[in-house]
């Protein structure tokens, strides 16, 4: 039994992209930092990109904001293999750290799924999940910025 969780968490790792990837970034993680700024300014460009992708807000109030979206069809089925609970949601946390003028933005990005228990499972989706963040974050910053 063992064995087995030990191939299915590998699979899962592998298919859900989570290979071990640091960007290009101060953090590692997907930032960017958006020039000449408020933080209200770049949290409503924030909440309006993610919203029109089909993201559900969770959280949006001060400089903690976290969006949710269910999961990908192989999302699901890996996290039915790894938790006997095939649901999945996709959370994306997006912190806002004001410096003077600009506004430094720094995400993550998740699959998170509930074991047989109930207990909360993440698994954090570096390897596809941060460069498509740092993407949205560079759209981001561009309509922060004054840009399209």
């Amino acid at each position: 039994m063992p064995t087995r969780m030990f191939l299915l968490w590998i699979a899962f790792l592998s298919a859900t992209g989570c290979a071990t990837s640091r960007l290009n970034t101060a953090s590692g993680r997907p930032e960017v930092t958006v020039r000449g700024a408020t933080a209200a300014g770049v949290r409503a460009a924030t909440l309006n990109y993610f919203v029109d992708r089909g993201f559900a807000p969770v959280k949006t109030e001060g400089t903690q904001l976290v969006f949710q979206q269910e999961g990908s069809v192989g999302q699901k089925f890996l996290m039915g293999l790894l938790t006997n609970e095939p649901q999945s949601v996709t959370r994306v946390m997006i912190t806002l750290i004001e410096i003077g003028p600009d506004v430094r933005v720094v995400g993550g990005i998740a699959a998170v799924g509930q074991s047989t228990f109930g207990r909360q499972q993440e698994v954090e989706l570096t390897g596809k999940g941060y460069p498509a963040l740092q993407q949205a974050l560079e759209r981001i910053k561009a309509r922060a910025e004054g840009g399209s």
